[in-house]
């Protein structure tokens, strides 16, 4: 697998496909990684539209908004990032954190954008103990729990994945409730 075949294989689907395309980059779940090179290759095909780093690494991210062409968006995929990616200039994220605090992920992005960045940072502050806690340590069926938790549908995950046991259960409450996101509180 190099270059050369990452980049036929996301142009074919971008040709195949009736809307724009995202190109998503998670190296620790995909054994390859797309390097910014391909992705100013990639950015030139019209029904590209930008890529999602999920790789946790700023650099890597910046060397990104390097090689993208001015519409080609950058999208930070680490929630416990989103801050510091728009300060980098992601034009946002697809967030996994975003589905568990979907207010206080677009908080973040729209005080940001609106030159309030102590807001910005506040709220981050606030939200990325459900990053680190719910979405990187327990993973999908800690999201899948916090969602039941907080009345959206999340249900159990599918196999292979297992459902939390009690402790991980009463880790996510805690981490929502330290989060203000329990206890009666607009949460949507």
């Amino acid at each position: 697998m190099d270059a050369e075949a990452l980049r036929r294989h996301f142009e074919s689907l971008a040709d195949a496909s009736p809307l724009p395309i995202i190109v998503y980059n998670i190296p620790q779940f995909v054994p390859v990684e797309i390097a910014p090179g391909l992705l100013a290759e990639l950015g030139t095909h019209p029904n590209i539209a930008g890529v999602k780093d999920t790789s946790g690494d700023l650099k890597l991210l910046g060397a990104f908004l390097d090689a993208a062409r001015a519409d080609c968006r950058v999208l930070v995929g680490w929630g416990a990032l989103l801050y510091a990616a728009l300060e980098t200039g992601a034009a946002g994220g697809i967030v996994a954190m975003g589905c568990i605090a979907p207010r206080q992920s677009v908080e973040v992005y729209e005080h940001f954008r609106a030159g309030a960045v102590g807001k910005a940072g506040g709220v981050q502050r606030k939200i990325t103990p459900l990053d680190k806690k719910i979405v990187r340590e327990l993973g999908v069926a800690g999201v899948k729990y916090a969602l039941d938790v907080l009345g959206y549908v999340g249900g159990e995950p599918r196999p292979p994945l297992r459902p939390l046991d009690d402790r991980a259960r009463a880790q996510v409450r805690d981490e929502l409730a330290r989060a203000g996101l329990l206890a009666g509180e607009d949460h949507g």
